[in-house]
């Protein structure tokens, strides 16, 4: 299928043609996609992995990171809209390629948290967060704290005024949100069998209409050496296959 290339780039920079062709490969794999939405939030963030192969767009994430000291005094990183081509489901990059975007922004503030902001209508998105973030919430048989709960509460308040349930942290949008399409993202029987996706899939009971389900993790490096552990070795095969 050809090698996947990333790279980060600014939104300001995004050329039109790119957006364009961002915008078509949503609507592939998304019901509910408006025009005027897509490209708002996308002008709210601050930067988008890109991933390509043979210069063809197979996927991007936008990237929203700000320090809002009116909710704490901490680094908010927030994953927007998300998508990868089907046939390069299961693969690394974007994991990695996110994984140098936030230990970048971890080094730059070694004094104060930084948390992953994501909302997840799909449980591969919320999976991704548990493998790799085990100081991610909301989890199984752990309850969330307090620190963690003010920033969850006082994040997604702001972001989407009214929108959030506090007490099942479900994020319901009256505009703007749209759902997987088809059964793109109905989880399989092995997936079924995860005791956090099935976790999920309880917390979240109207994904499939386009509920998300609120969650944050906090960057740590200690965990974030385990991150390296996993996935360096990855890598260095790819690179010598």
């Amino acid at each position: 299928m050809g090698k996947v290339a990333s790279r980060v780039l600014p939104v300001a920079s995004i050329r039109p043609t790119l957006r364009e062709e961002m915008f078509a490969l949503m609507l592939r794999h998304y019901d509910g996609v408006a025009r005027d939405a897509f490209f708002s939030d996308l002008a709210e963030k601050d930067h988008v992995l890109l991933f390509t192969v043979g210069g063809n767009l197979i996927g991007f994430s936008t990237i929203f990171c700000r320090r809002l000291p009116r909710i704490c005094d901490a680094v908010f990183l927030f994953s927007g809209d998300t998508v990868i081509e089907k046939p390069w489901w299961g693969g690394s990059f974007l994991q990695m390629a996110f994984g140098r975007y936030v230990l970048a922004v971890k080094l730059r503030n070694l004094h104060r948290p930084v948390y992953w902001m994501l909302i997840s209508k799909a449980y591969k998105t919320y999976m991704m967060m548990r493998r790799n973030y085990p100081y991610s919430f909301p989890q199984h048989g752990r309850p969330m704290p307090d620190d963690i709960r003010r920033a969850l509460v006082g994040f997604y308040d702001w972001k989407y005024p009214g929108a959030l349930d506090p007490q099942s942290g479900i994020i319901r949008l009256e505009q703007g949100g749209y759902a997987v399409c088809g059964g793109l993202a109905e989880p399989d029987e092995s997936a079924a069998a995860d005791r956090d996706v099935r976790y999920f899939l309880e917390r979240n009971p109207g994904w499939s209409k386009g509920d998300e389900l609120a969650c944050l993790a906090e960057i740590r490096l200690r965990d974030y050496l385990a991150i390296l552990r996993k996935y360096v070795p990855r890598y260095v095969k790819l690179m010598k296959g």
